[in-house]
């Protein structure tokens, strides 16, 4: 499975329960490897796009490795970030937000 697709996943579980993504009203743009995706927050809802169609919030500059151990919960965001190996852009506290909200869909 490739990090989109994972993003997708994950995505579609938020959509399915989205109480905990309604406070957020956010872009994060993830810069990776070689692509660019944004995850986009509005009114409950959750959207992935490749790309840069909207105006980020909070950039997020990593491997596309380290994307998914973050996303597998291998790899502490805050470790991560300590080490150099995660760098955020835009509004720190909106990476922190989204960090929370992740835990929330832990499988």
């Amino acid at each position: 499975m490739d990090v989109k697709e994972r993003l997708q996943q994950l995505a579609d579980r938020m959509n399915e329960n989205p109480d905990p993504i309604r406070p957020l009203q956010s872009v994060y743009q993830l810069e990776l490897d070689a692509e660019i995706l944004q995850v986009r927050f509005r009114s409950g809802t959750v959207e992935v796009v490749e790309g840069t169609p909207y105006l980020a919030d909070c950039t997020l500059t990593l491997t596309t490795a380290n994307l998914m151990k973050l996303l597998n919960s291998e790899l502490n965001a805050m470790k991560a970030f300590l080490s150099g190996s995660l760098k955020i852009g835009g509004n720190l506290s909106l990476a922190m937000k989204l960090q929370e909200v992740l835990k929330q869909y832990k499988k």
